[in-house]
């Protein structure tokens, strides 16, 4: 579910359908006034897609059962300067 943006007095109107399970995992659709800058709110919704789009790149399988103690270790390494990498340009 994307994040969007609704006016308030809808937000008032409409939350009660989908009950607070949406709260509970933090999808509820933001708020916009009248007196809001729109641009500004959209701009904000757009950075928040893009690194929840980066964020979820970050989970890969680094390795199996049947792998060494060496082979192991050289890819969690691996993975973890990866990370770091990626950490940094975000």
């Amino acid at each position: 579910m994307m994040p969007c943006l609704v006016s308030e007095c809808l937000i008032k109107q409409t939350m009660h359908i989908p009950g607070p399970c949406l709260n509970n995992l933090g999808k509820s659709p933001s708020s916009l006034t009248c007196n809001e800058n729109m641009a500004a709110n959209i701009e904000e919704v757009k950075s928040m897609i893009k690194y929840h789009v980066k964020m979820q790149c970050l989970t890969v399988v680094i390795g199996h059962l049947k792998m060494t103690d060496n082979e192991l270790i050289y890819k969690i390494h691996l993975a973890g300067n990866s990370l770091v990498f990626l950490l940094k340009t975000i």
